[in-house]
């Protein structure tokens, strides 16, 4: 029997449709959503009304403007000050799935862009690593964690570089570190 699937989107604008972040999570939560989406997460509500969705395990998607990933955890938990940091730091350790840092560059005939992205699934490393507020890890977990489909910035830079679809100058002008590329003849 093939099952009807449908799916109803609710869009709900602030200051438009409800008067703050909080009113908007509790009328979608009483919606029994499955995907929530958060506009970008600028402030201390957004963040906190996000990682509370998160927490009663709706999956949760936002946006954030950040450089990488690591820069992504660090304004999260940055936005708040004292206890709520700490309690904002195992909230993120038990319920984020993954980031992704992304950029879009020019391609190297400029006719078109190119995605450049930095990926971080959540696993138990990662969530520890988090937990124990050790952020300045991350790298090195990404770095040895290809195979669980972690994803640094640079090695996307590069791989994109050598497969000659952006420009060496475009690659180095992202990339944190520079060594591992060489203009190509």
């Amino acid at each position: 029997m093939h099952a009807n699937h449908r799916a109803i989107v609710v869009q709900q604008e602030l200051l438009t449709d409800v008067r703050s972040f909080n009113r908007a999570l509790i009328h979608a939560l009483r919606q029994d959503p499955d995907v929530i989406c958060v506009g970008e997460m600028r402030d201390h509500e957004a963040i906190a009304t996000a990682l509370t969705a998160a927490e009663t395990g709706h999956l949760v998607l936002g946006t954030l403007h950040a450089p990488s990933v690591g820069h992504a955890i660090e304004r999260i938990i940055g936005v708040f000050e004292g206890n709520a940091q700490k309690q904002v730091i195992l909230q993120l350790a038990n319920s984020l799935q993954g980031i992704i840092a992304q950029e879009l560059l020019p391609s190297l005939d400029r006719t078109r862009r190119m995605l450049a992205y930095e990926l971080l699934p959540a696993n138990n490393a990662v969530r520890a690593i988090i937990r124990e507020n050790q952020l300045h890890q991350l790298n090195n977990i990404m770095q040895t964690s290809a195979r669980d489909g972690m994803v640094l910035m640079d090695n996307c830079l590069h791989d994109l570089y050598s497969r000659c679809l952006i420009s060496y100058d475009t690659a180095v002008s992202r990339a944190r570190n520079t060594d591992r590329f060489r203009p190509q003849a």
